[in-house]
């Protein structure tokens, strides 16, 4: 038995193609990919599964009990007849809406219109649901299987330990070379001021400061480091918030610094027409910024920084050991990969439990941020790239307060949730756990 994996993009330049359309689903492909790779176990990619049949199959190479899986949008996947068909999908919101007629509907059949992603759905021989919430809706609609599989989780978190010793203990100077030229990022500041964004039309009249330095002071005036991962395009994300909730606690937070680590994509050609070393699009993300905080133009943020760099995976481990916290206050998450590696690598979450976050998110392991939900529409989300489902939100004052009692937590309660975050993720989501499921569920 062989995979045949399906996405937008097969040739994916990560470096550039972060932020893009669609980024996510390309992630979970390649997360189930380097799965497969770890374990022996054959896949390739195939392009168009649609123009497979009965006749031409032997001259793509295909075997009629291989397994064709889909990483695609809803409106998107495709089967490939002959082999068995597996679409991979994350829903975050309650309801579907339709990406025909527009229609919003919990149940399908109760929509006489919401005919064309049932009828879709139903061409394929099983369903992997990223989230219990996405297994739930599909399951109650759909008599093929739906099983919880969500993306194989794999950070080499004893690689980032060396280093979090150094960090911790303030013993910056005994970092290998090696390591410290992983942690030679330049953060950007995330400035306003009384109506203007500093450096909007100029990005060349922002300084930037080393990451590495930066932590090293930091953990010198005995601050706390804070960290988020996650597409600024993206409005699911709650950026606005964020960065309001920490702003407003940071008169406690003394000496504490915010890192928000950005997966993003201007045009190669804004990319090249800035000057600078790494030639990052830091006028490109300063106008995105400042469209996502734009309400909150007059407030002075300060110690929140922004790093829009490319880091491989295989540095990610390092990155991530380097925050005290992981902020999350998503709207609505299909399965929120960052902060799942985040707790892999044992870093304490400060995070909403909503949709899929419900999963791994409890009290046990986190600083639970309360969420209400709110229907998305023009008044109140104006940014939003879609109106009429509902997501959650998360108050201010609410995240300034969780930052806080997060920040003067004890230390025997901080290590407690540090090791129950690393346990649950290791044991739901870790790459062995998930490819356990995958033959029990195939039977291979």
């Amino acid at each position: 038995m062989n995979f045949l994996i399906t996405n937008n993009n097969n040739k994916l330049n990560w470096e550039y193609a972060l932020g893009a359309e669609h980024y996510s689903w390309k992630r979970v492909s390649q997360k189930f990919e380097d799965c497969f790779d770890r374990n022996r176990i054959k896949w390739k990619y195939l392009d168009n599964p649609h123009h497979i049949n009965d006749r031409n199959i032997k001259d793509y190479g295909i075997k009629k009990n291989d397994v064709c899986l889909s990483f695609r949008p809803f409106d998107q996947i495709r089967i490939c007849k002959s082999t068995i068909n597996i679409a991979h999908l994350a829903w975050e919101f309650p309801t579907i809406k339709d990406p025909i007629t527009s229609e919003i509907t919990s149940d399908f059949k109760g929509n006489p219109n919401n005919k064309f992603i049932p009828e879709v759905l139903k061409s394929f021989d099983q369903i992997w649901a990223g989230s219990k919430a996405t297994e739930t809706l599909l399951s109650k609609n759909l008599e093929i299987p739906v099983h919880y599989l969500p993306a194989p989780i794999y950070i080499d978190s004893e690689k980032g330990n060396v280093a979090k010793n150094y960090i911790d203990n303030i013993n910056f100077q005994q970092l290998s070379k090696k390591i410290r030229y992983k942690l030679n990022f330049k953060c950007y500041p995330v400035r306003f001021a009384a109506h203007k964004f500093e450096g909007l039309f100029d990005s060349s009249t922002i300084k930037s400061t080393n990451f590495y330095k930066l932590i090293n002071e930091t953990k010198n005036k005995s601050g706390k480091i804070f960290g988020a991962v996650f597409n600024p395009h993206d409005a699911r994300k709650n950026i606005e918030h964020m960065v309001r909730g920490f702003s407003m606690a940071s008169s406690e937070l003394k000496n504490s610094i915010l890192i928000l680590k950005l997966s993003t994509k201007g045009s190669e050609g804004e990319w090249n027409s800035i000057p600078g070393e790494n030639k990052a699009p830091h006028k490109f993300i300063y106008n995105e910024l400042f469209y996502r905080i734009i309400e909150t133009h007059a407030v002075s943020f300060k110690n929140i920084y922004f790093i829009s760099d490319f880091i491989p995976d295989e540095d990610m481990a390092i990155f991530y050991k380097c925050f005290d916290y992981y902020l999350c206050t998503s709207r609505c998450e299909g399965q929120n990969l960052p902060l799942k590696e985040a707790m892999m690598c044992g870093v304490v979450p400060i995070s909403v439990d909503n949709t899929s976050m419900a999963d791994y998110i409890n009290e046990e392991n986190s600083f639970i941020i309360n969420s209400y939900e709110e229907k998305v529409d023009f008044t109140n989300h104006n940014n939003a790239s879609f109106w009429g489902l509902d997501w959650s939100n998360s108050d201010i004052y609410q995240i300034a307060d969780t930052l806080i009692n997060a920040a003067y937590a004890d230390k025997k309660d901080l290590q407690g949730k540090s090791n129950a975050a690393k346990n649950i993720i290791k044991e739901y989501h870790s790459d062995k756990m998930i490819m356990n499921k995958i033959k029990t569920i195939l039977n291979f």
